[in-house]
């Protein structure tokens, strides 16, 4: 009988312990997936190059808008490459503002009206 009580201890231990090992690999494997989320962000520690703003025209082909250091580029992008399209001035640029305009998403849900739904049945009068 002390065997058999014995033996349960033991695998309950071992439970125990596997279950430890697996908690500490999670946290691990979190850990480190966040470390790298944090440096592909900072892209290295000088920030010279930053893509500001990017506009789809068709399925493979979009127009960016980048910054070199100081510098703004317009670049085309197409399945067959990358393209230089102009260097623009950073003067005639709007930088920061919210894209959605005035109020933000919420003003935005408050224009759209969604349709009422009847019964089914149309009234009689």
């Amino acid at each position: 009988m002390a065997l058999l009580a014995s033996l349960g201890a033991a695998s309950y231990a071992r439970f125990v312990a596997v279950a430890l090992i697996f908690v500490l690999v999670l946290l691990l494997t979190s850990w480190s997936v966040r470390l790298m989320a944090s440096v592909q962000k900072q892209g290295g520690r000088a920030r010279n190059l930053e893509l500001v703003e990017s506009l789809p025209l068709a399925p493979g082909r979009h127009i960016h808008l980048v910054r070199l250091g100081g510098r703004y580029v317009a670049l085309a992008s197409s399945r067959e490459g990358l393209t230089m399209l102009a260097e623009v001035e950073a003067q005639g640029l709007i930088l920061g503002e919210e894209k959605s305009g005035e109020g933000g998403f919420a003003a935005i849900l408050s224009k759209v009206r969604l349709p009422k739904q009847g019964n089914g049945k149309q009234d009689e009068e």
